[in-house]
């Protein structure tokens, strides 16, 4: 705390520094650190690093899963953001908090990079991913260990995992990796998604975000006023709760999910419309679930996005797609993407999608590609 001065109240060091940096172009610090960072770690100024991170990581997947010689790796730390080495602008809280987290491990990074020889190295924060050689990826893990510590980054073993679905021996010889790390057989759970090509690991993961969504559906009617629900159920309880997931599964794994989904979803807008009544059918589930324009409520049925949603993630981040996997032989037109677009096909069968697997065709924004399905 500062102290008084001249009868003035005082004030929290990180007050001050939270209304300086508000005076601050945002945005103009995120693009030079984004420069700055960008070849290994992708939070600062970059939108949808998280997804394509996931896609990247499944793309290696796709490409080597018969590789026996080669590892995964999902590092985390323990409690990174609070103790890392930092002052009291970082224990208050300020806006800058994460991009300076993103300074103090930029050093650890660059070790590895020149000490190890791997096929994908990305950082979101403090969870890291690192594809390789099983040996190369050891010696990686290896540094973290040994040098994040004087930087205040110890690394949780519990959470760290080593996955690929295929082993010629090497990643399971005594010694090469710390006791206790995880070593899940089906697929890893990265950033919130998933990396495997097991259809239940995938399907399962989607499930119970489904799930989790709708029980929170569940709860709405506790608020006893139907205006305030029906504008929770459209704003944050709506289809937006599953749209990670059905950006970057892959769709032929998200059925059961999206039926759990719109059924909830359906419950929901029912109860709200008729309290638990007669006169709501299939028609007008398909009226609630129409964009406002067209006189609907606003509900975006899971079904409809799930149609359209991966291919969509995939189409309009083509550039960091390639921007990380620069020098790796790695087609971004894989095989999970080549079937979403024939489904997509399939489901929009009168709709031009002919210059979605070009990428040098602009993206369409994110609100055309949610009137796709009804402007088709």
């Amino acid at each position: 705390m500062l102290k008084p001065d001249n009868g003035i109240r005082p004030i929290a060091i990180g007050a001050i520094w939270r209304r300086l940096v508000s005076k601050v172009d945002m945005r103009g610090v995120g693009k030079e650190m984004a420069k700055y960072l960008c070849d290994f770690q992708f939070w600062v100024g970059v939108p949808n690093v998280t997804e394509v991170v996931l896609h990247n990581a499944n793309k290696f997947l796709n490409e080597f899963n018969s590789d026996g010689s080669l590892a995964i790796l999902t590092a985390d730390f323990s409690n990174a953001l609070n103790l890392v080495d930092r002052t009291a602008l970082l224990q208050e809280g300020d806006p800058l908090g994460p991009l300076l987290f993103a300074l103090v491990l930029h050093p650890l990074v660059h070790r590895i990079r020149d000490c190890c020889k791997l096929l994908f190295h990305a950082w979101y924060l403090d969870d890291g991913t690192i594809i390789g050689d099983a040996k190369e990826v050891a010696k990686a893990l290896a540094i973290i260990k040994s040098e994040g510590p004087c930087l205040g980054l110890e690394l949780k073993v519990k959470k760290t995992e080593v996955f690929w679905p295929s082993c010629n021996g090497v990643k399971v010889q005594d010694g090469l990796f710390p006791c206790g790390i995880g070593r899940p057989v089906l697929g890893v759970k990265l950033l919130g998604g998933a990396v495997s090509r097991d259809a239940g690991f995938i399907s399962n993961l989607a499930v119970k975000r489904a799930s989790c969504a709708v029980e929170l559906m569940s709860c709405l009617p506790r608020l006893r006023d139907l205006q305030c629900e029906l504008l929770l159920l459209r704003s944050c309880m709506g289809v937006a709760k599953l749209l990670f997931g059905l950006r970057t599964c892959q769709p032929m794994y998200v059925g059961e999910a999206v039926s759990i989904f719109d059924n909830g979803l359906r419950g929901a807008i029912e109860d709200i419309v008729v309290c638990v009544g007669d006169f709501f059918g299939n028609f007008q589930w398909r009226l609630a679930s129409l964009p406002t324009r067209f006189g609907g409520l606003g509900l975006c049925a899971a079904q409809d996005v799930s149609a359209y949603a991966f291919v969509a993630s995939r189409t309009q981040s083509w550039s960091l797609q390639d921007h990380i996997l620069r020098g790796c032989d790695i087609d971004g037109l894989d095989s999970d993407y080549r079937c979403a677009m024939d489904r997509l096909r399939m489901s929009l069968p009168d709709f031009d999608l002919s210059g979605f697997p070009n990428k040098d065709t602009a993206p369409l924004k994110p609100n055309m590609l949610w009137r796709m399905p009804y402007l088709a």
